[in-house]
């Protein structure tokens, strides 16, 4: 994946990045979000020889770490992931705001699969604990990512500065309006 990854971060746009992804061989499994703050982006899982393309248009976009419909990406903690990106999807209506989204992403509100999970132990391996390492959530328009340590949602999340303008694809001003491509609709 490391190679893919130098190589899409030297491509001239979006399209041609999404492009280098489509012809992409297999790998054993891997995931990558590729965001423009000028245009939207796509999210890309590779699993052995399968790949799974998602464009991101105009709208919320949850992911976990597995594929929801193939059991065998999670082995036993397909369940977890399952019921933790159908809980996110549930609630991505309600998401207006960054505040909206931060709050989605420390919901708490299942007992068995919280999408912010303090850490426990894990049955499945003793000694270990599992539990959410980081909240992430990005607006591409306004080229700002915000990062959030731990599980605890009273943790405060910090942004980098913006991204410099010079990083959209392509240079100049972003446009107006929804990001669209040909899976979004017109």
């Amino acid at each position: 994946v490391h190679v893919v990854l130098r190589d899409l971060l030297h491509q001239p746009d979006l399209a041609a990045a999404r492009a280098r992804v489509e012809t992409a061989g297999g790998g054993r499994a891997a995931n990558v979000l590729v965001g423009s703050a000028c245009d939207g982006g796509f999210d890309v899982t590779w699993l052995g020889r399968r790949r799974v393309l998602t464009p991101i248009c105009d709208a919320p976009f949850s992911h976990t770490n597995h594929v929801g419909d193939d059991p065998s990406t999670g082995g036993p903690f397909w369940e977890n992931s399952r019921a933790r990106l159908a809980r996110a999807r549930a609630l991505e209506g309600g998401v207006g705001s960054l505040e909206d989204l931060l709050a989605l992403l420390s919901d708490r509100d299942e007992d068995k699969h919280p999408i912010s999970r303090a850490y426990a132990p894990l049955d499945l391996v003793p000694g270990v604990q599992v539990g959410t390492v980081a909240t992430v959530a990005m607006e591409l328009a306004e080229a700002r990512l915000h990062v959030r340590k731990g599980p605890d949602p009273a943790t405060p999340s910090s942004c980098p500065r913006p991204w410099a303008r010079a990083w959209c694809w392509p240079p100049g001003p972003r446009p107006t309006g929804r990001w669209l491509s040909p899976a979004c609709g017109s």
